[in-house]
């Protein structure tokens, strides 16, 4: 009765040490693809919005040129 008790003791060791493992794995892997989504979808919003103006250089009213960092950031640099 007790090897049989170890014997599973063991095992479920065994599985459970696996699915955490696979688990981590799987978890990286949506990260890093999750990043390379991000970085895609940053370099399409770009592309999008270069490809809809005729001048990229353009300047705001006050003299400032915006640059999208990101969709959600905006930087705005002054013009030399």
């Amino acid at each position: 009765m007790f090897i049989l008790l170890s014997l599973w003791v063991l095992g479920y060791q065994v599985f459970s040490t696996y699915v955490v493992e696979k688990q981590h794995s799987l978890s990286t892997i949506a990260g890093a693809m999750q990043k390379r989504i991000d970085k895609y979808r940053i370099a399409a919003y770009q592309l999008y919005d270069a490809s809809g103006k005729n001048d990229t250089l353009a300047l705001q009213p006050n003299g400032t040129q915006e640059v999208r960092l990101r969709p959600d950031v905006v930087f705005c640099r002054q013009a030399a």
